[in-house]
């Protein structure tokens, strides 16, 4: 095994042939899709080719001119759809992006459309251009109808992606197989977890949360995943299907009681029985014999595969041993499991665990496991490469091939943030280098439908093999995705939000305190508050600008941005709350604890003016599937808890909460008023804040939040940019006439130095606190501003009725 593991860490690279749909089909695909997209009336616009590779495995598209047509072509389907996208974005000024039944798209094309002056060549500089990640599955397409899928996929196919993982129904080919080995509905009742949580059951992390399954779902997903199958492969799509990780349903034990199964450690809190998954070892005989009959059933149900399989065996969860033949053993006989099935069978591993516990994966470690397969048998997804790549730590997998992937969201969680230089640099810097074994760009978000720059530059990443300026990118962004041309104070704007917002990654402080469960200590972290309160300005003085009134994805984005706004007050606000308390200031405590409800009521306000940010559209979906009450009340309960407790005693609780109206006028609301008001109680009545006690109080209400039934709007008030504009004098405009000293500052005696220096704010906060004086320039409010001393630069504002 020794030899073996140094013959795998250095021959050979990835390969994975298929066989590719007839090139009519292909043509008709993208057709289609210009069809669904545009009417059948531009169809005859264009001209398809599919054409050969100018490198052989490199996709390449061309877009041309002739005769008045513009001639699109392409090595694959995929590649036509994008030579499309691109004409869209560069020549028509239109785009394609997330959005409740179009209203993140831009298509008012031109009449007559756009000729393109000088031919476009362009090749991928990557074999493989990846989508999805095993949790966007839950927490963006757990409810999808194969319209929504249908959508998704031409998504796909227009910015690019040719290697896409394909999850769905999964439980249907599970069942089969378990059945076939002797388990009954009852084992597999207890394994299968709701429709909103099968990610982490499909990953070992838990079983049974927010089940039983019922076979309608299992039935209606299976025959959703034929669909999806079908599709993606007319587009000459490489669909990964699922490969046997080992996690099995605890009748296994039963059925075959001298198989090494063990038992994994708990995940997240989980308690039995959710928790402890059963782990069959992969070197148990057992394991390859379930293995191959996953594979062989898929390839049975679906008519065909495309020979690559994803399976995590230890997703967030540790090897029994760290010895490295058992690692090289362990990894060869999950491989062998996909093999015996399919001899052509590719693994594509995702590189989570190596970043996950890296106490554990250490590099000998890293090289141990991977060398079980061979080069050309396995690939890697490195999953956070935009902000903690794996590859530089562990020699760019001692060989493997991998794919720098975009992982940027956590949960679906909403922040304006995202690395837009360090995308644009980095996946061309680390294919060029030849140190390193890149053949692939990806996105692995764990949910979609947020920050749609950051996608739209991720994707075309995928194409770019030279550098280019991200500001003049920024510019041609806004141009496709508003439809107009140069208008100054938009692309000033959107200057402010590259240089602040979207020059910060991840981090968990980023999500806003609203969708926090309320407590006396909370950080919260962000760019230059002040920077993209001022570019939200400028945004919001665009609107008459040619027909952006109208503009779908601008009134999408501006509720996004005003909802960060607010978010960002809002922790303002939350810290002068606790700083009122802390000095047994009644008056003050109720008047904060009153501005963060009014916050939250205008961010609700907000949310509704969209179809794409209300908590009814993602309940509707999930009672969609429902053919009687008994499935609308578990669906539904599935769908409550993932946005809020994710688990029966709030193990995860808050992790995937989202900017939906509904949940904050509801569900946010009331919890922060409990918050509020059990602080005023306890100055009142000069009893201790007791937060054992506040945790279960607010539980109790969070747990009958889950069980309830209340209806919640699926309809937007469409009154965004109204809002948006009585929003802003609300919270970013004040009239006060703050008395102004120059070069001068008050030291001490500071109530909280604010995230915002924008004068107008630091009023609004300072008006709102008797205690308040004063502030100075650095965002710091006064109790006490007599002190004052020369400091160059510092403004200091002291409040008209204070004597200086």
């Amino acid at each position: 095994m020794l030899v073996s593991l140094y013959l795998y860490s250095v021959c050979g690279r990835f390969t994975l042939k298929v066989e590719p749909p007839p090139q009519q089909d292909q043509i008709d695909a993208v057709k289609d899709l210009i069809r669904r997209l545009l009417g059948s009336e531009y169809v005859d616009m264009f001209g398809y080719t599919i054409i050969q590779p100018s490198k052989p495995d490199y996709d390449t598209f061309e877009i041309e001119s002739l005769n008045n047509i513009i001639q699109l072509r392409g090595t694959t389907g995929v590649a036509l759809a994008s030579a499309f996208h691109w004409y869209l974005k560069y020549y028509a000024h239109c785009s394609v992006s997330w959005g409740v039944d179009g209203t993140g798209d831009n298509l008012k094309l031109p009449s007559p459309l756009p000729q393109v002056p000088t031919k476009v060549a362009m090749t991928s500089p990557v074999k493989y251009r990846y989508y999805m990640n095993v949790c966007t599955v839950s927490y963006s397409s757990a409810f999808w109808t194969w319209e929504r899928w249908e959508r998704e996929i031409d998504w796909m196919a227009l910015h690019g992606y040719n290697l896409i993982l394909s999850f769905t129904g999964q439980e249907y080919i599970e069942r089969e197989v378990y059945k076939s080995f002797g388990l009954t509905d009852e084992d597999l009742n207890a394994q299968f977890s709701g429709p909103a949580f099968h990610a982490w059951e499909r990953m070992g992390n838990i079983r049974g949360w927010g089940g039983p399954l019922d076979q309608d779902w299992i039935n209606g997903q299976s025959l959703l995943q034929q669909k999806i199958l079908q599709r993606q492969k007319s587009f000459g799509m490489i669909s990964v299907l699922p490969g046997f990780a080992g996690h099995v349903p605890e009748g296994l034990t039963r059925v075959y009681p001298n198989a090494n199964i063990s038992r994994s450690a708990q995940w997240a809190g989980f308690t039995d029985p959710y928790c402890c998954d059963y782990l069959l070892a992969p070197i148990d005989p057992l394991f390859e014999k379930i293995g191959s009959a996953f594979i062989q059933k898929q390839m049975d149900t679906y008519g065909f595969t495309d020979h690559i399989y994803n399976a995590d065996t230890f997703n967030e969860m540790r090897p029994a041993s760290s010895d490295p033949v058992y690692l090289a053993d362990t990894s060869l006989a999950v491989y062998k499991a996909m093999s015996s099935a399919d001899p052509d069978a590719k693994w594509l591993m995702q590189g989570w665990l190596f970043y996950n516990e890296q106490d554990f994966w250490t590099p000998e470690a890293v090289k141990a496991y991977l060398g079980g397969v061979s080069n050309e048998d396995l690939l890697i997804l490195d999953l956070y490469s935009d902000q903690n790549p794996v590859f530089p730590r562990v020699s760019s997998y001692y060989g493997k091939d991998f794919i720098w992937c975009m992982l940027h969201n956590f949960g679906g969680t909403r922040g304006v943030y995202g690395l837009i230089d360090k995308i644009a640099t980095d996946p061309i810097n680390t294919v060029q280098n030849t140190s390193y074994s890149m053949i692939g760009t990806g996105i692995t978000m764990e949910a979609i439908e947020q920050n749609p720059v950051m996608y739209d530059l991720m994707s075309e990443m995928g194409w770019r093999s030279e550098f280019f300026d991200t500001s003049d990118w920024v510019k041609s962004y806004i141009t496709s995705r508003y439809g107009s041309l140069e208008i100054p104070i938009i692309e000033s704007s959107w200057d402010d939000f590259h240089r602040g917002a979207y020059s910060q990654g991840w981090d968990w402080a980023l999500k806003s305190l609203v969708e926090r469960r309320p407590s006396m200590s909370q950080t919260y972290v962000t760019s230059n508050v002040t920077l993209f309160l001022q570019a939200w300005r400028k945004y919001l003085e665009g609107r008459s600008e040619v027909l952006l009134d109208s503009n779908g994805p601008y009134h999408y984005d501006i509720v996004d941005m005003t909802r960060q706004v607010l978010a960002n007050l809002f922790f303002d606000a939350y810290r002068m709350l606790i700083a009122a308390y802390q000095r047994k200031d009644l008056a003050n405590t109720r008047v904060f604890g009153n501005k963060l409800l009014e916050i939250i009521d205008y961010s609700d306000n907000i949310l509704a003016t969209n179809p794409n940010y209300l908590l009814g559209r993602w309940l509707q979906s999930a009672q969609g599937w429902a053919n009687n009450d008994s499935q609308s009340v578990l669906y539904e309960f599935n769908a409550r808890n993932q946005i809020s407790l994710w688990g029966p005693h709030g193990e995860i609780n808050d992790y995937a909460s989202k900017p939906w109206a509904g949940l904050y006028g509801d569900y946010y609301y009331s919890r922060w008023e409990m918050f509020t008001t059990t602080l005023a109680h306890s100055l009142q009545y000069d009893v201790p804040f007791d937060s054992d006690k506040f945790k279960a109080a607010v539980f109790e209400y969070e747990w009958s939040w889950n069980n309830d039934r209340s209806k919640y709007t699926t309809i937007a008030t469409n009154t965004t940019i109204t809002t948006a504009l009585i929003i802003r004098n609300i919270f970013a405009t004040s009239s006060s006439n703050y008395q102004v000293i120059q070069d001068t500052d008050a030291p001490l005696n500071d109530i909280i130095g604010a995230l915002t220096t924008d004068v107008d704010q630091l009023k609004i906060l300072c008006d709102l606190d008797s205690s308040c004086v004063g502030f100075n320039s650095n965002g710091w409010l006064k109790t006490n501003v007599s002190n004052r001393e020369k400091s160059n630069g510092t403004f200091l504002y002291v409040k008209p009725q204070v004597r200086i």
